[in-house]
């Protein structure tokens, strides 16, 4: 049993022949076994997680959306409080 090189994959037990990976895509190493451990990687050689950037990207959105609600929530109820408490006398 040979392993599969580098850019490519068997997915299939005791198959004389591997599949190159999709285009553009990339093995680390050699023996990969499923079109899954061929992936995209970056310039410098790494992974690219688009799941996990994308997922990334949507957390720090949700976090600025949800702390600048909170600020401005508060500052409508200081000023609101502040209107009530300190009146000015007719």
């Amino acid at each position: 049993c040979n392993l599969c090189p580098i850019d490519f994959y068997n997915n299939k037990e005791a198959a004389d022949s591997c599949n190159p990976c999709p285009e553009a895509k990339k093995t680390l190493a050699e023996g990969a076994d499923t079109a899954d451990l061929c992936v995209y990687l970056d310039t410098s050689g790494r992974p690219v997680s688009t799941l996990s950037t994308k997922l990334l990207v949507i957390g720090i959105c949700a976090a600025i959306f949800i702390v600048a609600a909170w600020i401005l929530i508060g500052l409508y109820l200081y000023w609101w409080y502040m209107g009530k408490t300190f009146k000015k006398p007719k």
